[in-house]
């Protein structure tokens, strides 16, 4: 692939903690992933883009190994996606789940407006509802509150 595109045009997503099916941890797990996060860096990827990332500690550590473009995401609110970045532990942050309740989720974050909860329950669940009927922010929804 690196040779057809380049290598410039590679991204790679890692999840070092996720805990899916049968992953469990494992002796010199977060050296690993630290060893992975330097050997991409050599590489000059288009991005690193990592989830589950446990502490803050961590986070930082990733930073440390690796030296390109960095795309943290987990949980990130507009204040701690903003401190990441102004810190440096992030060139960008991601936004998943939030962007399924908040179809004006950019707007929300620009003005400070509440978040909706995205309903987990209706994940992968194979129809439209909870995906795309969640409504956009209104003066109303702030009235009502």
């Amino acid at each position: 692939m690196r040779a057809q595109i380049g290598v410039s045009k590679v991204g790679v997503r890692v999840s070092p903690f996720a805990r899916l099916a049968d992953l469990h941890a494992f002796d010199e797990e977060q050296a690993t992933w630290l060893a992975l996060a330097g050997a991409l860096s050599q590489r000059e990827i288009a991005y690193l883009h990592a989830s589950d990332l446990g502490t803050p500690d961590f986070q930082k550590a990733i930073r440390a190994a690796y030296y390109g473009t960095l795309i943290l995401s987990g949980g990130f609110t507009r204040i701690t996606a903003q401190q990441a970045i102004d810190e440096g532990v992030a060139d960008l942050a991601v936004f998943g789940r939030p962007f399924i309740a908040n179809p004006d989720l950019v707007d929300r974050l620009r003005h400070g407006w509440p978040l909706a909860d995205a309903g987990r329950e209706a994940f992968y669940g194979g129809g439209s509802q909870g995906y795309i009927d969640y409504p956009a922010y209104s003066s109303q929804d702030a009235q009502q509150a």
